[in-house]
């Protein structure tokens, strides 16, 4: 028998990951996330919103399980955008998990609307034939999810007012911290919550890559995470400070952890991106378009 039930404890973080670790050796496709994109929102965006007094990512966790074993997982990544993991061989409980979400993580928009929207990777029919069938309208709007066989990684090279290194040996979070903030243009990155994001299970200092001025300030950074039980990776974030784009640092961090990542036993390398400028980038790094993700939305009368 299937039951649900909500979010428990730190248990259950651990729990999802092996779930979805599971389902991807099943299947070897992203219908579901990777546990790498499962640990970054646990570990960076819910503690970023805690920050912001607001608890939402956890309570919009919702677990389906047979006999005390997750087959499904219906949550936010940020408010009013779900997210439906499930088991291949559990399609049946798929309808039912998308009526608990719409029933329990719709939103107001900003004409007090009520709303919900679920992201869909566009090979996944059955969720596609159900949204369709209950009123949600596919948007036009998509993120690509971009793979990297690791077959070939192209070399780089890069000016001699630079070196790239790692956070195992250049351990200044703070000018890390300041570098994606200024690529973001957000107001700030406190070191704690940075510091939360490194206690993630997947996250290894050695690959997460910096490209560090002369002057001794970062350039340019990207988060490599390496999953030994799928022997693949996970590229997030990746960000470049204003005043040094267009010195090639970006696709220097990108392919030196691609490096690093198929020595330790990678397979396989996977990006999710928007627009047609990240993509050019990517494609440049070796990285092939194969499947995309869509918004589904439902308005209320």
């Amino acid at each position: 028998m299937i039951t649900s039930r909500p979010y428990e404890n730190e248990s259950d973080l651990y729990a999802i990951s092996e779930f979805l670790n599971e389902t991807y050796n099943l299947s070897e496709d992203q219908i579901n996330w990777g546990a790498a994109r499962w640990q970054y929102a646990a570990y960076f965006v819910h503690p970023m919103n805690l920050m912001r007094s607001n608890s939402y990512w956890l309570e919009s966790i919702r677990i389906w399980e047979e006999n005390n074993r997750i087959v499904g997982v219906v949550s936010y990544e940020n408010k009013g955008n779900v997210y439906i993991q499930r088991h291949p061989k559990f399609v049946d409980i798929t309808e039912e998990m998308i009526i608990w979400a719409e029933e329990n993580l719709s939103i107001l928009d900003e004409n007090s609307t009520r709303k919900i929207t679920i992201w869909v990777n566009d090979q996944d029919e059955t969720k596609k034939q159900i949204l369709s069938n209950r009123n949600f309208k596919k948007s036009v709007d998509f993120e690509y999810l971009r793979l990297h066989q690791l077959n070939e990684i192209y070399d780089y090279e890069i000016s001699e007012s630079f070196i790239i290194s790692s956070l195992d040996k250049y351990k200044n979070i703070e000018s890390k911290c300041d570098a994606i903030v200024k690529a973001f243009g957000s107001s700030g990155l406190p070191i704690e919550l940075y510091q939360s994001l490194q206690s993630a299970p997947l996250y290894k200092d050695d690959l997460d890559i910096v490209a560090v001025h002369k002057n001794g300030e970062v350039a340019a950074c990207g988060t490599m995470w390496f999953n030994q039980s799928t022997k693949t990776c996970y590229v997030e974030p990746m960000a470049t400070s204003p005043e040094y784009q267009g010195c090639g640092l970006g696709k220097a961090i990108l392919l030196e952890g691609l490096k690093r990542m198929k020595a330790k036993g990678a397979r396989i390398a996977y990006v999710g991106s928007y627009g047609e400028k990240a993509g050019a980038f990517y494609s440049s790094c070796g990285f092939e378009m194969y499947e995309r993700n869509y918004p589904w939305t439902k308005t209320f009368d």
